[in-house]
């Protein structure tokens, strides 16, 4: 992506961002949480607030993976649409 304008390079490194600080950094606070709780030998005997926030952390981990998908697609059509010139996407009626 060297030859990438800098905005475009710019999406993929925010897309790249969010996408490792929900996979890693919301992750690890998970395990941290798990463990802090008795691990995962104990879960089951966990009280509500250890899940409760478990579940709020894996919801904001995958809520991040899933939003860097907007700018590595706006990133991407930004470059063919700079390499390749007018980017035309249609439908057709099946003729059946």
């Amino acid at each position: 992506m060297r030859g990438a304008p800098p905005a475009t390079r710019r999406l993929f490194l925010v897309a790249g961002s969010l996408f490792i600080a929900g996979a890693f950094g919301f992750e690890m606070l998970s395990a941290q949480v798990v463990a802090l709780a008795g691990g995962s030998a104990d879960w089951q005997q966990a009280g509500g607030a250890p899940k409760i926030a478990v579940g709020l952390l894996t919801s904001v981990e995958e809520m991040l993976e899933m939003l860097a998908g907007v700018p590595l697609v706006d990133a991407s059509l930004r470059h063919l649409r700079d390499h390749i010139g007018v980017l035309d996407i249609g439908f057709a009626r099946s003729s059946s």
